[in-house]
């Protein structure tokens, strides 16, 4: 159930604190992945009313979806969960757990406790399926409530499903939050095209964009730029491997030949 007062206000508390990056072409994810915006959760922390009312605004979700009955430690992992899951339990007077990707974990003992684990955003899945669970379990503790302040609502909806756990967000950004930003003039009708056609299917999206003049010219910037810059084009190819970049990297190689010998 989606609380779309908290949403829209909390969505307005994003962009207003510079948390939202769009662009007609794409921008590459941590993992190599591709996407026409990318989304700061932490960026309410810049300012002290929006801080504020983003942790209330978990504090409710907690109060009116999962049950403060549910759970007896609340959780983060490493690093900007910590940004939300530590004021929460706070608020919330619960013990508070932190845990690292080496699987430290520092604070309450989960043992034998049920555990909310709290974190900025939902995305891919990867850091609760391969830290934030594992550890959690494997310190005999058990999860089954995630709740995040953001939710891109992508793969990281079905990992914790597999998981065999309920997610719960402050901001879910679904096609009414997409109606909502182009509605206040945020976003272009280019990009909300974009941003709800990837919606309908990520891989394909990525893969049309890729095979573009404008995403291959992206991409090439990528490339040619600093080493970070160049370590991200790397990283897109090798997560979209099904396409063949033999020619792109050909053609790329001659080009800068020729600027080189000017």
């Amino acid at each position: 159930m989606v609380e779309r007062d908290l949403q829209e206000k909390n969505l307005g508390l994003i962009l207003k604190n510079d948390g939202f990056q769009f662009t007609d072409t794409f921008i590459p994810c941590a993992s190599g992945e591709i996407s026409p915006f990318f989304v700061h959760a932490e960026s309410v922390t810049k300012d002290g009313e929006a801080y504020f009312y983003a942790i209330q605004s978990l504090c409710s979700i907690v109060t009116e979806q999962i049950g403060r009955d549910k759970f007896n430690v609340i959780s983060g992992g490493e690093s900007r969960d910590w940004d939300f899951s530590n004021p929460l339990a706070v608020t919330l007077i619960s013990p508070h757990s932190k845990i690292y990707k080496d699987g430290r974990m520092l604070g309450a003992n989960v043992k034998g406790k049920r555990v909310l684990h709290v974190s900025d955003l939902n995305n891919q899945g990867s850091s609760p399926k391969d830290y934030w669970v594992p550890s959690i379990r494997n310190a005999k503790g058990t999860i089954e409530h995630y709740l995040s302040y953001v939710d891109r609502l992508e793969r990281g909806v079905k990992v914790l499903e597999e998981l065999r756990i309920k997610s719960y967000s402050v901001v879910p950004l679904d096609g009414w939050a997409w109606d909502k930003l182009l509605e206040w003039g945020k976003i272009s009708n280019d990009i909300y095209r974009n941003i709800r056609e990837r919606a309908e299917d990520q891989d394909a999206w990525a893969i049309k964009m890729l095979q573009s003049d404008k995403g291959l010219e992206s991409l090439a910037k990528l490339l040619n730029g600093d080493k970070r810059s160049e370590e991200q084009a790397h990283d897109v190819m090798r997560f979209y491997e099904t396409i063949d970049f033999t020619l792109f990297l050909k053609k790329n190689r001659e080009v800068q030949d020729i600027l080189n010998h000017r």
